[in-house]
């Protein structure tokens, strides 16, 4: 099948600056302002976070922009904010994305730059974690990348050079996108890997996505908001965001969802992006729509949700959720 491959080959000049960790300026290099993953010989690395699994836990809340967590102290005593960046897992199928803005030592309370949407408040007890910060680079199979410098850090799962290895970084947005109405769309027998957004996202047509294989997706292996979809017998694997993801009501009148494996979806991981959903499949309001006999495992958060408004009929039958 035709390979399309969101990603291109980092330039040479790796520098070892540490015992596991090497650096390449990227000051010359297009990818400069635009990469977004790290992938080497095929496999994502991880961007650096911390803790490297996980969540730190917030003791106290301050105000919409502020808390206490006796798990940062250490931290920022000892790297600062910099231009650190927390994610909070606000609910099971959502983390939002923060900056840090202060935090004051003699009482532990961090600040942040703005408080989150409506319904998505702190609470005591709730988890995040924090990236964007050289330090956080601390094990082998993760990257950060000093965007003012232009320089990106990693430390390969293998601990040895990057310049033995195949290091891509991914810039293009999707693989195959349409946002106005082409008619009727079929999409067959291709690979999309490594794309920063969608790997497929298609608007506003007639859609049959059938035997491709989709990995490596930043957010959704595809996001579709046609008006009447078929799905089939697709492998779709590692999109941060979710697996397939139909939208809109106002579009999408019939859905036939048939055949596919979604391996990894929604597992957010250590992601740079915030993101909502996190599920194998999911449906968001459709006249008719008809889920059956997909192979559906370890998804962030549900192999399958349906929700909204289904005028028709809805039917799920004979999937297989690990």
């Amino acid at each position: 099948s035709q390979i399309l491959n969101g990603a291109i080959i980092a330039p040479s000049g790796w520098n070892q600056v540490g015992p596991s960790i090497y650096s390449l300026s990227l000051a010359s290099s297009s990818a400069a302002s635009s990469f977004k993953q790290v992938i080497v010989d095929g496999n994502r690395l991880d961007p650096a976070r911390t803790p490297n699994i996980g969540y730190f836990t917030i003791n106290q809340v301050i105000s919409p922009t502020s808390f206490i967590s006796s798990d940062t102290t250490s931290i920022f005593s000892a790297y600062g904010i910099g231009k650190t960046t927390i994610y909070f897992r606000t609910v099971n199928w959502r983390v939002d994305k923060r900056n840090v803005t202060g935090f004051d030592p003699t009482t532990n309370i961090v600040t942040f730059d703005s408080p989150l949407p409506a319904g998505y408040t702190l609470v005591a007890g709730q988890g995040f974690y924090l990236m964007n910060t050289k330090s956080f680079v601390d094990q082998a199979g993760e990257w950060f990348y000093d965007d003012v410098a232009k320089e990106l850090f990693v430390w390969l799962r293998s601990s040895d050079s990057p310049a033995s290895h195949i290091v891509e970084l991914s810039v293009i947005w999707h693989g195959l996108s349409s946002t106005a109405d082409p008619g009727t769309v079929i999409v067959e027998n291709l690979e999309f890997k490594n794309f920063r957004d969608n790997a497929v996202q298609l608007k506003n047509t007639t859609s049959t996505v059938r035997g491709n294989i989709i990995s490596n997706s930043l957010e959704r292996g595809m996001s579709l908001t046609s008006k009447n979809i078929i799905v089939e017998n697709n492998l779709i694997k590692d999109s941060y965001q979710g697996g397939i993801n139909i939208w809109r009501a106002d579009l999408v009148n019939t859905v036939d969802i048939k055949f596919n494996t979604l391996e990894n979806n929604g597992s957010l991981g250590n992601q740079a992006n915030p993101g909502q959903a996190l599920n194998g499949i999911t449906l968001n309001n459709s006249a008719a729509a008809t889920i059956t006999n997909n192979l559906i495992k370890n998804s962030g958060y549900a192999g399958i949700v349906a929700w909204g408004i289904v005028t028709d009929s809805l039917t799920i039958s004979s999937n297989t959720v690990e």
